[in-house]
């Protein structure tokens, strides 16, 4: 009997986890793409990436942070720049 009541309630139990379909992704702005192209051909992005030392750990590690961080502000700067607001709403947490 017990395994039965297992084998009936299992099936429920996974129905009821699948709960309603995820939301689709929503589409970001036309604007906002084009920000974040513009970010990508940053000219301060380049010359972080001219730092490259694929040798050094270390190094790969703090340029990718650093780059984050340009790119970032690049982005911003670009919104702020249309007249758009940033996405978001409380200040990146910045690597120690």
């Amino acid at each position: 009997m017990r395994r039965l009541a297992l084998a009936l309630g299992l099936p429920l139990a996974l129905a009821a986890c699948g709960g309603r379909p995820a939301a689709p992704p929503e589409q970001e702005p036309p604007d906002y793409r084009a920000c974040r192209a513009e970010a990508e051909r940053s000219p301060e992005l380049g010359r972080v990436y001219a730092q490259s030392n694929p040798a050094r750990q270390d190094n790969q590690e703090r340029l990718a942070a650093e780059a984050h961080t340009v790119r970032a502000r690049a982005f911003r700067d670009c919104l702020r720049a249309r007249g758009l607001p940033s996405p978001g709403g409380v200040e990146a947490v910045r690597p120690r």
